[in-house]
């Protein structure tokens, strides 16, 4: 056994005995609330032991939260559905002009190739060359910098993402 695969081995463990762990806390905290009235701190709704729901007091809760037009991680939800919108935007138009960007660059590869055919024939077309190589170098300069936008772009979707499950755990502890 190799020593990577001991301590793959003992990370998949490790990560199984976790996930057993929260599968028990969720189901303390269920037990716990499971006799008492839970409020949204934000509109006041409430639901109690009495309402007839077919989930825990905490999962109601938190459907209630998406939903509620006071409370801030609705608006939060709001946020974060906008930003994966504009990143789906974003994203297309990249690969729109990474396109265009890679078609510019085989038409301006095929007009270099047609330049040094003409150059050996004897004519004299170098500055038209150079503006071409220069549009190359610049086409070429915009896709990477069009590139880089979009991983931007996913780090900041993946840093949404980590902050909005950040703060639903830090409101569900807040509740239990």
């Amino acid at each position: 056994m190799k020593v990577t695969d001991f301590r793959f081995e003992k990370a998949a463990t490790l990560i199984r005995k976790l996930r057993r762990e929260k599968a028990d806390l969720i189901t303390w905290v269920h037990d716990l609330q499971s006799g008492m009235y839970i409020n949204c701190v934000y509109c006041g709704h409430r639901y109690g032991p009495q309402d007839e729901v077919p989930a825990t007091m905490a999962d109601a809760l938190k459907e209630h939260i998406e939903q509620c037009p006071k409370h801030p991680m609705s608006k939060l939800r709001e946020d974060y559905i906008e930003e994966i919108a504009n990143v789906k935007r974003l994203h297309l138009q990249l690969r729109h002009a990474s396109y265009q960007a890679e078609r510019d660059t085989k038409e301006l590869t095929k007009v270099k190739t047609d330049y040094v055919l003409v150059k050996a024939e004897g004519e004299a077309v170098g500055s038209e060359l150079l503006a071409l190589q220069q549009e190359c170098i610049k086409l070429k300069r915009e896709n990477v910098q069009l590139h880089v936008a979009l991983e931007e772009a996913k780090r900041e979707n993946v840093q949404l993402q980590i902050a909005l499950e950040d703060q639903i755990l830090a409101y569900s502890l807040d509740v239990g």
